[in-house]
C-alpha cells in the first residue's frame, strides 16, 4: 500500500514537472496579462429558427491575437480575429464549451481560461394547434428547459384544460341609437353652430319687431 502511494505521488510530481518544463519560457507577467484578457472576454448568441430547429450563432468579443480559441462543437482552433471578434455560426446544440489558450510561442497551448454557454431549448409545438389559446403552461412556451414530444405536450394540455375553469366570453350588446340620441349627438358636436344660428335668428326677430314698432308710431 505504501509503495502504491509513493508511486502515485511520484507520478503526480513527474507530470507537474513536465508541464512546468513545457511552459518554462513563459513569463509570469505575460501569463497574468493574458488571463486578464480572458476574464474580459464576452460570449453572447443570436438564434434562427429553420424548419422547427434552433440554430445559434455564438459571438465571442474582446479577443486578441495572443489567444486562440477551441470548442467542443466544431473541435477546431480559431486564430486571427477581426476587430477582436469571433463568430461560430449555425451551432445546433444545447450548449457549447470554449477554451482560451495562449498563442504566444513560449507559452503555446497554455490554458488561460474557459467559458460554458448554455442555450435554451426551442419548443417546436409552442405555436402548434395543440397549444392554441393556452397561456401560463410551460409545455407551450417558446423556450423550455427540456425537449418535449408531441404526446407529452398534448397530455399536459389536456390535463391543464381539465383543471382550468373555462371563462365564457361576455355577450356583446349592440346598442342602436334612437332619433333623439342622434339629435343630441349632433347638438353636442355642432352646438356652437346651432347656438350662433339661434342668436342670429333672435337678434333678427328683435330688429324686425323694433322697426315695426317705429312705423306704427
Amino acid at each position: 500500500m505504501r509503495r502504491k502511494l509513493i508511486l502515485i505521488v511520484s507520478l503526480f510530481f513527474f507530470i507537474t514537472n513536465v508541464r512546468a518544463l513545457s511552459y518554462a519560457g513563459c513569463d509570469f507577467s505575460d501569463v497574468a496579462r493574458m488571463k486578464q484578457i480572458v476574464s474580459n472576454i464576452n460570449v453572447s448568441y443570436n438564434y434562427r429558427i429553420v424548419n422547427d430547429e434552433a440554430y445559434f450563432d455564438v459571438i465571442i468579443n474582446n479577443l486578441t491575437n495572443d489567444i486562440y480559441v477551441t470548442d467542443n462543437y466544431y473541435k477546431g482552433e480559431f486564430h486571427n480575429f477581426i476587430n477582436g471578434e469571433l463568430v461560430l455560426y449555425n451551432v445546433k446544440a444545447n450548449s457549447i464549451y470554449l477554451k482560451f489558450n495562449s498563442n504566444r510561442l513560449e507559452c503555446r497551448g497554455l490554458l488561460l481560461g474557459n467559458k460554458y454557454e448554455q442555450f435554451p431549448i426551442f419548443n417546436k409545438y409552442y405555436d402548434d394547434e395543440v397549444c392554441s389559446g393556452i397561456k401560463g403552461l410551460s409545455y407551450c412556451n417558446k423556450w423550455v428547459n427540456k425537449e418535449y414530444t408531441f404526446e407529452e405536450v398534448k397530455s399536459a394540455v389536456e390535463k391543464y384544460n381539465s383543471i382550468t375553469p373555462k371563462t365564457e366570453e361576455p355577450t356583446q350588446v349592440i346598442y342602436k341609437k334612437t332619433l333623439l340620441d342622434k339629435v343630441i349627438a349632433f347638438y353636442l358636436k355642432y352646438y356652437y353652430i346651432v347656438l350662433a344660428a339661434v342668436i342670429v335668428f333672435c337678434v333678427t326677430i328683435i330688429i324686425i319687431n323694433k322697426r315695426k314698432n317705429q312705423f306704427k308710431i
